[in-house]
């Protein structure tokens, strides 16, 4: 599993991920990784390159229904969101 991968790094992490045969990446760490301006670009080309789980924790701020509907396109292996109570009063 590759914890706090660098998104804006790109594919990097994800060739590295593939040469030590590792098939599994989580998109959470100590950003948020709806920040990540090529966050769909990212998981496609994690598909492309085998990558077979795909696990995001979000706060779900900058969530739209537009990207909501792509992440369920993409088929991530799991959606983890945190809801604060701020958040969640509002």
């Amino acid at each position: 599993v590759l914890d706090n991968v660098n998104l804006e790094g790109g594919s990097n992490n994800i060739d590295y991920s593939d040469r030590d045969e590792r098939r599994t990446i989580e998109l959470n760490g100590v950003n948020e990784p709806l920040f990540c301006s090529n966050l769909v670009e990212y998981i496609q080309y994690a598909r492309q390159a085998g990558i077979l789980q795909i696990s995001m924790h979000t706060n779900c701020l900058l969530l739209t229904e537009e990207l909501s509907n792509t992440l369920i396109e993409l088929e991530l292996s799991q959606f983890e969101l945190e809801l604060a109570k701020e958040q969640a009063e509002n």
